[in-house]
């Protein structure tokens, strides 16, 4: 949430950082659908302000978002689309974070940069994210029809 403006490379589409989890340097892509969704954003959303975060409120004063403004976003949403609510239920702000996660080890991301994005320092924080590709674990499934049944009757 604390995106600054001097941390998008608009040239070289890439975004440029210190992650906050690890205080590692991280370089990342800046897609093109992503970049037009910001530059949407700073050209026709984002108050004017002095603020070098991206986003920023948007009522007064115009800051950086902080605290748990992620989870009450998604709270409001879900809200708003009719989408009930309860603790534990899974529809939360981490559970957004899980499943993004997951679909880039799903996409065929490496787990590195998986790790990178969701700010883990360690490569063994992000492998539980693994376990939700089922797609990738069915491809390293071996098929069971060559092992014959040891109990007589199963055939």
């Amino acid at each position: 949430m604390s995106l600054r403006l001097d941390q998008i490379d608009w040239r070289r589409d890439e975004i440029r950082l210190v992650q906050h989890k690890t205080s590692a340097p991280l370089t990342l892509p800046l897609s093109a659908e992503a970049g037009n969704a910001i530059a949407a954003w700073l050209l026709h959303g984002r108050p004017v302000c002095e603020a070098p975060e991206v986003f920023v409120r948007v009522y007064a004063p115009f800051v950086k978002l902080s605290g748990p403004t992620g989870a009450l976003i998604m709270n409001r949403w879900l809200h708003k689309a009719g989408v009930s609510h309860q603790a534990h239920d899974g529809k939360t702000f981490h559970a957004l974070r899980r499943t993004t996660g997951t679909r880039l080890v799903e996409s065929g991301a490496e787990l590195e940069l998986a790790a990178q994005v969701l700010g883990h320092g360690q490569l063994a924080s992000s492998r539980r994210y693994i376990a939700l590709a089922d797609e990738s674990l069915r491809a390293c499934c071996l098929p069971l029809d060559r092992f014959a049944p040891t109990v007589e009757g199963l055939r």
